[in-house]
């Protein structure tokens, strides 16, 4: 469970991140 939670978290957060860079650029 906590393993899911995290994979989920950790892909909103690149998500963020991808729209951060083309926001950028």
């Amino acid at each position: 469970m906590l393993h899911y939670i995290t994979f989920i978290w950790q892909m909103l957060l690149s998500k963020a991140t991808y729209k951060k860079c083309i926001s950028w650029s």
